[in-house]
């Protein structure tokens, strides 16, 4: 799939796991002395885990996975449309460490990853939202989100491979997309 316009998802994808699994590895090395399980255990949480992720991006790429599959490969190849694609995959790796960033400050707060809480609060987000302004230095993370993003991107360009150049006629990007 490297010579595919679907490699820009498994560019995402090779990203994305890495991340999340070294959030639970900071995560569990900061509640190290309050961990009393079992090793197995510990390792059985970071396969369901990887298990979880995988499951979440099968759904995820639903979308992008019909839309590459579908786009006429004259509007894929055009110039416009590279612009597109490099957008949206600077957004979603923003919005990966985004997560992630939110994900440590949310266990700080509350000793556990996103759940029912976090749910509970976009109920309340006008005071929520005041509050994490106040209490947190907002713009130098978001910058450095920022930052780490655009590192992540233009490393993420150059060590994946993608090519939007590719031609790949409908039946194969058929072939791939049912996989």
């Amino acid at each position: 799939m490297s010579n595919s316009r679907f490699s820009i998802l498994l560019a995402s994808l090779s990203l994305s796991l890495p991340v999340f699994a070294v959030l639970r590895l900071v995560l569990l090395i900061k509640q190290s002395a309050e961990i009393d399980s079992p090793v197995y255990q510990i390792i059985e949480a970071f396969l369901l885990g990887i298990i979880s992720d995988l499951s979440f991006f099968s759904y995820f790429f639903i979308p992008f996975v019909l839309y590459l599959t579908l786009l006429p490969q004259r509007i894929y190849q055009s110039r416009w449309h590279k612009g597109f694609i490099y957008l949206i995959l600077f957004i979603n790796i923003y919005a990966l460490l985004f997560i992630a960033a939110s994900e440590w400050f949310f266990w700080d707060e509350f000793g556990v990853r996103f759940n029912f809480i976090a749910v509970d609060y976009l109920v309340y987000t006008n005071e929520v939202v005041r509050n994490i302004v106040e209490s947190y230095p907002l713009p130098k993370i978001l910058t450095a989100i920022f930052i780490v993003s655009s590192l992540c991107f233009w490393g993420l360009l150059k060590l994946a491979g993608i090519d939007l150049n590719i031609n790949e006629d409908f039946t194969s990007r058929l072939k791939i997309a049912g996989c």
